[in-house]
């Protein structure tokens, strides 16, 4: 049994936990020690299975964990509403209160809050004076520097990840939260598009795939989704559909949440391959997959690479620079002469296999057109 397979049997035997009563828990060696033991105590209560105790271990852990988390999340929050900055908490921050029914389900590190990119500047001197510290402010494409105190980490977002649409345009997707003033939360219709574009376009492994699941799972429980709304803005912003990501792993769903939207199988089987590869970061071939990934008639793309030029982002990756502008134009002029290399090899003299993985990914991306055309029940 190759590693996808093992995947596909782990993925089948947590799909048949939320889907059976009675469902037994293995001895499965992926999830043992690992942060989805907790789940799998509270499946094997929830199917009247007598847990293992290193599961009932992991899961008391997980929720003293979660008390912590909670109550200095509830004070930066009271912070910010006395600020008066709108904010969203995203991922982990987000879903673990309130769309899992424990919180010790869902672990998480960084506090991911998404603010307007207008009042991103706002935000940080706010984390500044309230003694935040970040040693280097890098900047992706979605966020800023990580920001600690106190054993915590904040990460301010001006954006949602890997979406090719600015944040200006993703934050009128946001809606407010009753009895606040500032805080606000995205639609289900949004937070399922960005766990899946976050599983798909992330780091590829068989852990970052379950959580992916995990959180649609819970979230879909929790929120009734409009798939024709989600049809809408997967069109409107030409990125891939999220109906995809069920219909791809139906081991796991079980027909638990019907869409209605049918694909073409050879981009149910593009999403399979994707996401059941995994994808090593350290692979030399990554720097031209990254500048095959974009374009350069792309304003949007164009910004984020200027924005990972910035003199902090060299230092993080070219730690010898040191500080001085002489030494970071030198070390400027050297990755952009390594980034200018990489371009010209890859479309000159492309690897097959990153050929491979961007017809891949182009067959997933472009699978808005297929469910703009297919008809919603």
């Amino acid at each position: 049994m190759d590693q996808a397979e093992k995947v596909s049997a782990l993925l089948a035997w947590v799909g048949a936990a939320f889907s059976t009563s009675g469902a037994l828990i293995p001895d499965e060696t992926y999830l043992r020690g690992t942060t989805f033991a907790p789940l799998c105590y509270y499946l094997s209560c929830e199917n009247g299975c007598k847990p293992g105790r290193d599961f009932l271990e992991a899961y008391l852990c997980a929720s003293t964990e979660a008390m912590r988390q909670k109550m200095a999340l509830e004070q930066l929050f009271a912070q910010l509403e006395k600020e008066e900055i709108p904010f969203v908490p995203v991922k982990g921050a987000d879903l673990a209160f309130r769309v899992y029914p424990y919180p010790a389900l869902r672990s998480f590190g960084d506090w991911d809050i998404w603010v307007h990119p207008r009042d991103l500047k706002r935000f940080c001197a706010f984390l500044q004076r309230d003694n935040w510290r970040c040693a280097l402010d890098s900047f992706s494409d979605h966020h800023a520097g990580v920001r600690s105190k106190d054993g915590f980490c904040v990460e301010p977002h001006f954006s949602l990840p890997n979406f090719p649409v600015p944040g200006e345009t993703l934050w009128s997707e946001t809606r407010a939260v009753p009895g606040k003033k500032y805080e606000r939360r995205l639609t289900a219709e949004l937070n399922l598009t960005m766990i899946f574009r976050h599983t798909l376009v992330g780091a590829r492994s068989w852990r970052q795939l379950l959580k992916g699941l995990v959180d649609v799972e819970f979230l879909l429980r929790a929120e009734p989704v409009d798939w024709q709304k989600i049809t809408a803005l997967a069109r409107r912003w030409r990125i891939a559909h999220p109906a995809l990501f069920l219909a791809a792993f139906p081991e796991f769903f079980r027909g638990r949440h019907p869409t209605g939207i049918v694909f073409a199988d050879g981009e149910i089987a593009a999403l399979r391959s994707w996401l059941l590869t995994n994808a090593d970061e350290n692979d030399p071939r990554c720097c031209e997959r990254n500048a095959r990934s974009g374009s350069l008639l792309s304003l949007f793309w164009l910004k984020a690479q200027l924005l990972r030029l910035r003199r902090d982002n060299l230092r993080y990756r070219y730690p010898q620079m040191g500080d001085g502008t002489a030494r970071y134009l030198l070390f400027l002029a050297r990755d952009l002469a390594g980034k200018a290399a990489a371009l010209a090899k890859g479309y000159c003299f492309p690897d097959r296999n990153v050929t491979g993985e961007m017809k891949i990914r182009k067959r997933i991306e472009h699978s808005w057109k297929t469910a703009s055309r297919s008809r919603c029940r």
